[in-house]
């Protein structure tokens, strides 16, 4: 989980074990943290508070303790209606690969990490041991972090799985083409070029490996442009809306509330 300045991150985890640590707690009666994506797979473990988790399209209410998984890629992003304290874990899933490389576990770590990818992007229930699995972690013993992913792996297994991507389907060009050029207006034609694919396949393989749609996924890339717009500059809210590639103020306007609950004008107010 990021902090809501970022739609996308790409964060070099630095740390002793597979994991890269954030501890938080939140003192106000209300916190968004926006929608948000990155290249790394997350465990986010709610201590305390309550909210709603956005994870693609779906959407959970929670009331600590509470936890999640969100795998690379996966859109999402969380409101607290409560003062929480939460730890988040972060993990280069291919760290797993390369310290298995050449060894007689291999084969099973592959395997472990491909159904983990494969894995719908939706909330995901965690059992008791699991749970206390996570909270034992602390990043600095690889060998304490490998027993974390060995109770992982039955729980893994349950889950359901969606379709198998195209491996030609560069999904993380696209991500981080979009996370820097937040303003472009990326057109269909453009995005299944930068993956790899035909444009009906892309429309296929991206909700398959996101658990949305293309066309939420650019609104949320506009929404999070206006929002810092509306943020760091002065600029007429007209302006905003079409520099954030929104066809119209109208639209705009409607869209953003819908998101927010408020109006573009409400919200710089609040600001």
């Amino acid at each position: 989980m990021t902090g809501a300045s970022l739609l996308y991150e790409n964060k070099k985890l630095r740390h002793h074990g597979l994991f890269f640590i954030e501890e938080m707690t939140l003192g106000k009666a209300k916190t968004v943290v926006a929608p948000h994506f990155h290249n790394f797979l997350e465990f986010t473990l709610i201590e305390s508070g309550r909210g709603t988790m956005h994870i693609g399209d779906t959407a959970s209410q929670f009331e600590g303790p509470a936890a999640y998984v969100m795998k690379p890629y996966a859109l999402h992003g969380v409101t607290f209606f409560s003062p929480a304290r939460l730890t988040v874990f972060s993990a280069h899933i291919d760290s797993l690969n390369r310290l298995f490389k050449g060894s007689l576990l291999y084969k099973d770590v592959r395997i472990f990490v491909e159904r983990l990818l494969l894995t719908k992007p939706i909330p995901q229930t965690l059992t008791p041991k699991v749970f206390e699995a996570i909270r034992r972690i602390r990043g600095e013993d690889i060998l304490a972090d490998l027993g974390f992913f060995l109770s992982l792996s039955p729980l893994v297994r349950s889950w359901s799985l969606q379709g198998r991507p195209d491996k030609r389907f560069a999904l993380a060009d696209l991500m981080a083409y979009a996370g820097e050029h937040p303003t472009d207006r990326i057109t269909l034609a453009k995005a299944a070029a930068l993956t790899h694919v035909s444009p009906s396949q892309f429309v296929r393989m991206f909700k398959l490996a996101t658990g949305m749609t293309f066309v939420h996924f650019l609104t949320n890339i506009r929404l999070h442009q206006a929002e810092t717009l509306l943020r760091h500059s002065e600029d007429r809210i007209v302006q905003i809306a079409g520099d954030s590639g929104f066809s119209s103020l109208t639209h705009f306007n409607r869209i953003f509330r819908k998101t927010y609950g408020m109006s573009p004008r409400e919200f710089r107010n609040k600001i």
